[in-house]
C-alpha cells in the first residue's frame, strides 16, 4: 500500500522563496500541542511516552536543519510523489544517523507507525526551528513541557525572562566554568552560553572560524547541568546541541549525591565551578538518611526540604569567590524557624543581591509560590559589614495570566551596574547593610524605607508588648445559637467589622473560657487563606465592641490579633500603615513557603514607621474622621474612603 501522497512544494535551504521560516511563539506552540496529540491519540499512549517519541521526531528535524547543505532539499519534509511509507525510511535513517552521534540521548529506536510519523513532518516541515528566535523556543518548550510533566513530576520551568535577568546580572564570560545542579530544560545554560558568544564577538576581532572555536570550546568545556529527570534531561541535551553543543556536559542524576555517584567523565566536585545559576525544586522532602547525613543543614530530624539542601550543594560546588544565582522561596528568606538557614548563608557567603518577584511569577507555568532571586559570592565575611543591593518589581514581562507586561528587569539592571561603581542614587533598587538582613533576607521588609528616610522604625512586637496572636476555631458542636461572639473572616470588610452576621455566629462558654479575649482597638486582619494573595488584604480595628457582646468575643483561627500599646503609637496609625502597599508587602513576606498562612513568631518582626512629631500631627486629625465612619452603617462612605487614601498616601509616600 501506498499510502497517502506528499504535497507540492519542496523546501530548500538557502532558497528566498521556498527555504525554512522562523515561527511566532504561538504557532510553535500550537504546532508541538498538534504534534503531541498525534502521537498520543487520544489516550492510546501514556502523555510522557507520545512525549519521548516527539523528541526522537524533533531532534531528527534540528540535525536536518543543521547539516544540509544550501541549494540542497531538506529531507524532513513530505514532498510531491513520496508516501508516508518513503517519508518514514527517510526519518528513521536520519534518526539512526542521530543515535550513532548522540548514544547518550537516544538509545531506542523510534516506536511510532508510519503514518504518525508522515504527519509529524507535515505539521513541522515549513517551519526553521535553527532561526526561531530563542526566547520563542525556549519559552514554547517551557509551556509545552509545563503540560506534559508538571502534575506527574512536580517540574517548574523558570519564566525566560527570569532566566535573562540572573544570567545578565552576573554576566558570565569565556573564563568562566559555569554549572546549573537542577538545569531542568537547560535555560540558564543557553541564555549564559549566548552572553558568552556575544561578549566573544564583541570584544575580539576574530574571524568566524575562530570565533565558532571559541564558542564550541567554551560549550563543550565550561558548561554543564544536572538534571534529575531524565526526559528534561534529554530536553537540556536537545537545546544544547541546537546551540552549537555542550550536550555531553548535562547529567542527568540527583545533584544532592554523593559526588563519587556522578560520572567520572564529567568531573563534577567541589570548589570547582566560578559561576552557578539555579532554579531548584520547592517543597520536596528528602528522607534518605544516607543522602542527609552528608549535610550540615541537615538537623537530624528524618527529613529535610531540597531547597534548603540545595543551597548547601550549590555553595559546596563554586570556588572561593565563585557567584551564584538561586531562585528560593520566600520562606526561606523571611521565616524564624529557618533561621539557622539564613545564619548558613552568611557564614558561608557574601549576599550580594536580592530581587523579590511577585506572586505570578511561576503561575503560567503552574506554581503559585512568591519567590525572590538571591545571589551569593562564596567568602568568609565574619565580622564584616557591608552593602547589599535590593529591590522588588511587581512587572518582569509577563502578569499572572501569562500575558504580556511591562518588565523592570532593566532598569534593575542598571541599578546595579551603578551600584557596582559605587554610585547610591538608584531608580528602582536600594541598599541595605547586610547586619539589617541576618534575621529576615525580603526586600519586602525594606521598601518602606525607599520613601522615608529620617523616619524611626519600631517593630510589632515593641509596639503591641508581645500581645500578637491568633484565635481559635471551634468544633461544630461548640457553636451555639448564643452566647459568646465568634468573629470570622467573612465579618471582616475592610471598611469597618460587621458585627450583624449570626450566622453561626456565637459559641459556648466552654470553648470561650480557653479562647483569646478581644477589646476595643484590636487589629484584625486575615492570616489564612486559599490563596498567598488574600492575606494581609481584609484589615479592621474594634472601634467599640456592641452592647449585646459585651460579654465577650473572640476570633478564629484565620484572623491575626495586634494588640498596640496606645502610649507607644496610635492603633489607628498602625492600621493606616498596614492597609498600605507598604504594610501590604510587609505581612506577605512573612508567608511561610507554598501554604498561604503566617504565624504570630513571623509578623512581630514586621518594622512599623513612625514619622515626625509633626507629620504624626497631621496624621491624627484625618484618624477621627475614620474613627467615625466607623460607627456609620452605611455600605458606601464617599468622604471616609477619600480620606483614608489620602492619610495611605501621605505615609506611602513619605510625608510632607
Amino acid at each position: 500500500m501506498l499510502g497517502v501522497l506528499g504535497g507540492k512544494m519542496s523546501y530548500i535551504k538557502g532558497s528566498k522563496s521556498t527555504d525554512l521560516k522562523r515561527t511566532s511563539f504561538d504557532m510553535l506552540l500550537k504546532k508541538f500541542q498538534k504534534c503531541h496529540d498525534e502521537i498520543w491519540e487520544g489516550g492510546k499512549r501514556d502523555p510522557a511516552v507520545a512525549f519521548d517519541e516527539f523528541t526522537k521526531l524533533l531532534i531528527v528535524k534540528i540535525y536536518d536543519e543543521r547539516i544540509t547543505p544550501i541549494n540542497e532539499e531538506y529531507k524532513f519534509q513530505f514532498k510531491k510523489g513520496e508516501n508516508e511509507d518513503f517519508v518514514a525510511k527517510k526519518i528513521r535513517e536520519i534518526y539512526d544517523e542521530v543515535k550513532k552521534r548522540n548514544l547518550e540521548i537516544f538509545k531506542v529506536d523510534i516506536k511510532l507507525p508510519d503514518n504518525v510519523i508522515s504527519n509529524i513532518v507535515k505539521n513541522l516541515q515549513g517551519i526553521s526551528l535553527q532561526d526561531t528566535d530563542l526566547d520563542i523556543k525556549g519559552r514554547a518548550f517551557e509551556k509545552f513541557l509545563g503540560k506534559v510533566f508538571r502534575d506527574e513530576n512536580g517540574q517548574y520551568f523558570t519564566p525566560r525572562t527570569v532566566v535573562k535577568f540572573m544570567v545578565d546580572l552576573l554576566d558570565p564570560d569565556e573564563n568562566d566554568i559555569i554549572i546549573d545542579p537542577a538545569c531542568g530544560s537547560g535555560g540558564f545554560l543557553l541564555h549564559s552560553l549566548m552572553n558568552v558568544t556575544n561578549k566573544i564577538s564583541n570584544e575580539y576581532n576574530e574571524n568566524e572560524s575562530s570565533l565558532n572555536k571559541i564558542s564550541e570550546e567554551f560549550s563543550s568545556e565550561k558548561i554543564f547541568g544536572i538534571e534529575i529527570n531524565d526526559k528534561i534531561a534529554r530536553i537540556a541535551m536537545m537545546d544544547m546541541i541546537l546551540h552549537d553543543d555542550g550536550h555531553n556536559n548535562i547529567e542527568c542524576n540527583n545533584a544532592l549525591n554523593e559526588y563519587e555517584k556522578f560520572e567520572s567523565k564529567r568531573s563534577i566536585m567541589p570548589n570547582k565551578y566560578s559561576l552557578l545559576l539555579t532554579n531548584p525544586p520547592f517543597g520536596a522532602i528528602v528522607k534518605d538518611e544516607n543522602l542527609l547525613k552528608n549535610f550540615e543543614l541537615y538537623k537530624g530530624n528524618g527529613n529535610q526540604k531540597t531547597e534548603i539542601l540545595f543551597i548547601e550543594r550549590c555553595l559546596d560546588l563554586l570556588k572561593k569567590d565563585g557567584r551564584m544565582g538561586i531562585v528560593l522561596p520566600d520562606s526561606i528568606l523571611t521565616n524564624s524557624s529557618l533561621q539557622y538557614v539564613r545564619n548558613y548563608i552568611f557564614n558561608n557567603s557574601k549576599v550580594l543581591a536580592v530581587i523579590s518577584i511577585p506572586q505570578h511569577a511561576f503561575v503560567p507555568s503552574g506554581a503559585g509560590v512568591k519567590s525572590s532571586l538571591l545571589f551569593l559570592e562564596k567568602e568568609n565575611t565574619e565580622g564584616k559589614d557591608y552593602d547589599v543591593f535590593m529591590a522588588t518589581t511587581n512587572h518582569i514581562g509577563f502578569d499572572s495570566f501569562g500575558k504580556e507586561d511591562i518588565n523592570d528587569f532593566m532598569e534593575i539592571l542598571m541599578d546595579w551596574k551603578s551600584f557596582k561603581e559605587g554610585n547610591t542614587d538608584l531608580k528602582k533598587s536600594f541598599i541595605v547593610k547586610s547586619y539589617e538582613l541576618h534575621d529576615n533576607l525580603s526586600p519586602d521588609k525594606f521598601i518602606f524605607d525607599l520613601n522615608h528616610n529620617g523616619w524611626e522604625t519600631k517593630d510589632l512586637n515593641e509596639l503591641c508588648n508581645g500581645n500578637v496572636f491568633t484565635g481559635k476555631t471551634p468544633a461544630k458542636k461548640l457553636y451555639t445559637e448564643e452566647g459568646y461572639k465568634i468573629l470570622k473572616v467573612r465579618d471582616l470588610t475592610n471598611k469597618g467589622i460587621d458585627w450583624d452576621k449570626h450566622e453561626r455566629a456565637f459559641v459556648s462558654r466552654q470553648f470561650f473560657k480557653k479562647s483569646p479575649k478581644l477589646q476595643e482597638n484590636d487589629i484584625l486582619f486575615i492570616s489564612s487563606a486559599h490563596h498567598p494573595k488574600y492575606i494581609g488584604k481584609k484589615i479592621d480595628i474594634i472601634d467599640s465592641i456592641p452592647d449585646r457582646y459585651k460579654n465577650g468575643i473572640t476570633c478564629s483561627t484565620e484572623i491575626m490579633v495586634l494588640r498596640i500599646n496606645p502610649k507607644i503609637i496610635n492603633p489607628y496609625y498602625v492600621l493606616l500603615f498596614l492597609k498600605s502597599e507598604s504594610g501590604y508587602k510587609s505581612i506577605q513576606s512573612c508567608i511561610r513557603g507554598q501554604t498561604a498562612h503566617i504565624y504570630p513568631k513571623d509578623i512581630k518582626n514586621i518594622k512599623i514607621p513612625i514619622p515626625s512629631k509633626e507629620e504624626l500631627e497631621l496624621i491624627e486629625k484625618g484618624l477621627n474622621d475614620i474613627k467615625n465612619y466607623l460607627n456609620i452603617k452605611t455600605d458606601v462612605n464617599e468622604k471616609y474612603v477619600k480620606g483614608i487614601k489620602e492619610l495611605i498616601s501621605f505615609i506611602d509616600e513619605g510625608g510632607v
